[in-house]
């Protein structure tokens, strides 16, 4: 079969990817060498979080995390659970970069001192010269739903999914794939 497009790993990103393209009119296929979100999602456990050293990161984080929403209110599901992330830091360079970074694009964000970080979570060995991040609205994402919940609206959409393909290739003409070897 001819495609318009070929993404190459069954990740988030490829597979939001292909559901975009689907969604504009393309014919797509996804050619995955293991299994949908098995590599980085799944070691990750599905942790979303917006602290991220890099700000075009902590933005794709956070337009991440606006997609998956959008996708659990059109297939009335949940896939993400708000749980909270912290992370303890000495107080310097790197924590006012993240504040920089954070009020720009307008993340949600706590600044804790040691005694807050102690006081909520007691367990935690905090030194005095430390301060904590703690960013309420990130959380886990269900990778296997959601990984289920995208397969099926991406054949829905008539998207072919290729997995367990082993190594992929492709074959240049140029500055465009002639032929992509798969499974």
């Amino acid at each position: 079969m001819k495609y318009d497009a070929v993404v190459v790993g069954g990740g988030l990103l490829g597979l939001f990817t292909a559901l975009e393209m689907l969604r504009r009119g393309y014919r797509v296929a996804i050619a995955e060498r293991e299994t949908l979100c098995s590599g980085s999602c799944s070691r990750s456990t599905g942790i979303m979080t917006r602290q991220l050293a890099l700000r075009a990161d902590i933005i794709f984080t956070d337009r991440s995390i606006k997609i998956v929403r959008e996708l659990e209110k059109s297939h009335g599901k949940t896939y993400f659970k708000k749980k909270g992330v912290l992370t303890i830091n000495s107080r310097g360079r790197v924590v006012n970069r993240l504040e920089t970074i954070y009020r720009s694009v307008s993340v949600n964000y706590k600044l804790l001192d040691p005694y807050e970080i102690r006081n909520i979570w007691n367990i935690l060995k905090v030194r005095d010269n430390e301060v904590g991040i703690y960013t309420e609205d990130d959380g886990i994402l269900d990778i296997g739903s959601i990984s289920y919940g995208l397969r099926k609206e991406i054949e829905d959409l008539g998207g072919s999914i290729y997995e367990t393909c082993g190594d992929i290739y492709l074959k240049p003409d140029g500055n465009r794939v002639k032929k992509t070897i798969i499974c």
